[in-house]
C-alpha cells in the first residue's frame, strides 16, 4: 500500500510538473508580424503618376522603391533586446512584390513588453559581401566593386519635372557604399553608408499571440529633412557622388515610423 501511495504520488507531481512546463512554453513566446509601408506625406504612393512636389519645388513620380534593412531588433521596456536571427540578419523589401512586404519571423518572441523595434537600414560593411545574395530579386541589388562592392541599401526611382518641361527626367536615387578620394594623396577610402534606426510604439505585450506592426517610410522625407534635395541642382544620380550620399543618408533618420496595429 505504502510503494502504491509513492507511486500514485510520483504521478501526480509528474502530471503537474508536465502541466506547468506546457502552460510556461505556451505563454512565453509570442509571434509579431511586420508590415513594410509606403505613404508620400501621409498618402498611398501612386506608381509612375507626376503628383507630388518636393520641398524643394520639384514635381516628381515614383516607379521603384527597393531597400533592405538588417539586423532587426525587439527591444523590451525593462531595457533588454531580442535580435530577430533565424531567417538570416536581412530583410528585402520591393514596392512592387507583395510577398516581400509582409513577414512573420519563424523566430520566438520571448514574453514580455516591448516599445520599440530598432534596424540597420542597408547592410553595414563588416556583413555586406558580395555575391551572398545568389537569387533575384535580392542579387539585382549588387553595388559595382569598384564603389565598394557589396549590395544597394536602397534604389528609389523615378522621374521628376524641370521647370519648362513636359516630360519627367529620370531620377535613380541609389544609397549605398560611397568612394571618398583624398585630393592630395588620391588614395580611395570607402565610406559605410547604413545606418540605424530606432522607432517607437504604444508598448505591446507579447505572449501566445500574434501581433502586427507597421513599418512605414514616407518617401517625401529623403528629399527634404534636415537637407532640401533639389533635383534641379543636386542631379537625379547620387551612386559615385559621396556628398549627395551623404545628403540623403542624413534625410533617412526620420524617413521611418512604426505602427503597432494591435
Amino acid at each position: 500500500m505504502k510503494d502504491r501511495n509513492y507511486i500514485l504520488t510520483f504521478i501526480f507531481l509528474m502530471t503537474i510538473f508536465s502541466y506547468s512546463c506546457k502552460h510556461v512554453s505556451e505563454e512565453s513566446y509570442g509571434k509579431i508580424q511586420f508590415n513594410f509601408r509606403f505613404a508620400v506625406n501621409g498618402y498611398s504612393p501612386r506608381p509612375d503618376t507626376i503628383l507630388y512636389t518636393n520641398a524643394a519645388g520639384n514635381p516628381y513620380m515614383i516607379s521603384a522603391v527597393q531597400y533592405f534593412i538588417s539586423n532587426i531588433t525587439l527591444h523590451k521596456t525593462d531595457g533588454s533586446t531580442f535580435l530577430l536571427t533565424k531567417d538570416g540578419f536581412s530583410r528585402y523589401i520591393d514596392i512592387e512584390i507583395p510577398a516581400t512586404l509582409s513577414w512573420l519571423p519563424t523566430d520566438a518572441i520571448p514574453a514580455g513588453t516591448y516599445s520599440s523595434v530598432s534596424f540597420t537600414f542597408g547592410i553595414k560593411s563588416s556583413q555586406n559581401k558580395s555575391n551572398m545574395f545568389v537569387n533575384p530579386p535580392q542579387s539585382y541589388m549588387w553595388w559595382p566593386d569598384m564603389l565598394g562592392g557589396g549590395y544597394h541599401y536602397m534604389k528609389l526611382d523615378g522621374k521628376w519635372l524641370p521647370p519648362s518641361q513636359t516630360t519627367g527626367t529620370p531620377f535613380n536615387i541609389h544609397l549605398g557604399i560611397g568612394k571618398a578620394v583624398d585630393a592630395i594623396t588620391g588614395d580611395t577610402t570607402f565610406v559605410d553608408n547604413s545606418f540605424d534606426v530606432n522607432l517607437g510604439f504604444s508598448t505591446m505585450s507579447v505572449h501566445n499571440e500574434t501581433h502586427n506592426l507597421n513599418i512605414i517610410m514616407n518617401i517625401d522625407s529623403w528629399f527634404s529633412t534636415p537637407n532640401i534635395y533639389d533635383f534641379n541642382v543636386d542631379g537625379g544620380a547620387i551612386m559615385e557622388n559621396q556628398i549627395l550620399l551623404q545628403k540623403i543618408k542624413e534625410n533617412g533618420y526620420d524617413v521611418f515610423s512604426a505602427q503597432l496595429v494591435n
